[in-house]
Order: C-alpha cells, then sequence, then structure tokens
C-alpha cells in the first residue's frame, strides 16, 4: 500500500500523490551456476480528485551467474505497462506508456559484512529512460538487542 502523500513543491510533485496497492510475485529455480529469475507485478491507483492513473502491469525474467564463490553477473529484462489516465471518467489520450529495461549487473562481497552491487540499465522503449546506474554498498551491523 502507498499511501497519498505527495505533496507539491514549486511545482514538483514529491510523491506520487494517490492510494495505490500494489502486488508482485516472484519465482526462481537454480540450475548451478545459473538462477533463472521471472516476476509478475500489479499496481492499482484509486481516485481522486477526479483522477484516476491507470493501472500498471509487469513483468520481469532474467538470470544471475555465479562467476565465483563471492561474485554473481546479473541480467534481467523488466517491462511495465501502463493503461490509461482517466479524468472525470474519460481516457486522457496518449497517456498509456511501456517502459521496458534491460539490466546488467555484477554483485560481489567485499568483506564479511559489506556487500557492493552495481547495474546499469538500458532503455528500450520511448517511456524508458535512457540509462541509469545504480551502485549499493549494503552493511551488517551488529547491534545489540534489548
Amino acid at each position: 500500500w502507498n499511501t497519498n502523500t505527495g505533496e507539491t513543491n514549486d511545482g514538483v510533485e514529491l510523491g506520487s500523490g494517490f492510494n495505490e496497492i500494489a502486488a508482485s510475485v516472484t519465482a526462481s529455480k537454480s540450475q548451478d551456476p545459473l538462477v533463472f529469475v521471472g516476476g509478475l507485478s500489479y499496481s492499482h491507483a484509486f481516485e481522486d480528485d477526479g483522477i484516476r492513473p491507470g493501472d500498471a502491469f509487469g513483468f520481469s525474467l532474467g538470470t544471475v551467474l555465479a562467476a565465483s564463490p563471492e561474485t554473481s553477473l546479473q541480467f534481467f529484462l523488466d517491462n511495465a505497462f501502463f493503461m490509461d489516465t482517466k479524468v472525470d471518467g474519460r481516457d486522457v489520450p496518449g497517456s498509456d506508456e511501456v517502459v521496458a529495461v534491460f539490466t546488467i549487473g555484477a554483485s560481489s562481497i567485499l568483506s564479511s559484512r559489506v556487500f557492493a552491487d552495481v547495474e546499469l540499465g538500458i532503455g528500450l522503449t520511448e517511456a524508458a529512460p535512457d540509462y541509469t546506474i545504480r551502485v549499493a554498498f549494503p552493511i551488517q551491523f551488529d547491534l545489540p538487542i534489548r
């Protein structure tokens, strides 16, 4: 559930501004050294002030290759289909879109507590960003819990 917490700040939306509900399911199958991954998703935004963004359907297909015990390579195709937005019950022409991105990535264990994950996304459709880069360094902390 995503709440309608978006605000406008100097004309820039800082959230979706709509209540939304979303669901997804992911399945994986390993065949060493590969893991095949597939997923389906759906989201529905609720009408607010006469405006209702279109539902979104998506799927993802990919594989992860264990290149070594510490490092893996990832290849994914992500697709999302956005239906027309409606204003006062009427479709807004041209508001539907397809977003497809091909992602190539690598992950590696740097130490017993630090992991590195790098991804490059390449947009395959007009509505997708041309390129995306994501770099993450998840760190494990041991916190005393009382």
